[in-house]
């Protein structure tokens, strides 16, 4: 799925200004990608179909599981090293 620049722009600012971050132009790929798979499950035809149910989501559920699927929850630094 490929999205316009305008959408892209529209939602990577969205969640830079509620998470902090930030996804650069040259990652609209990861973006896309991610997007895709939550308008399935969303039912929702088209970014700013989905950008508006993510603006006006209540609870936060959705956008919580948006940006579930953009992190990687890496827990690596509160490990103790071994060595």
């Amino acid at each position: 799925m490929k999205i316009n620049p305008t959408d892209f722009k529209m939602l990577r600012d969205f969640v830079n200004e509620k998470t902090g971050i930030f996804i650069r132009d040259d990652k609209a790929y990861f973006l896309e990608n991610r997007l895709e798979v939550r308008l399935r499950e969303s039912g929702c035809d088209s970014a700013q179909d989905y950008f508006r149910m993510l603006k006006y989501d209540n609870n936060g559920e959705e956008f919580d599981s948006f940006i579930e699927l953009l992190t990687t929850n890496e827990t690596y630094f509160f490990r103790t090293s071994s060595s």
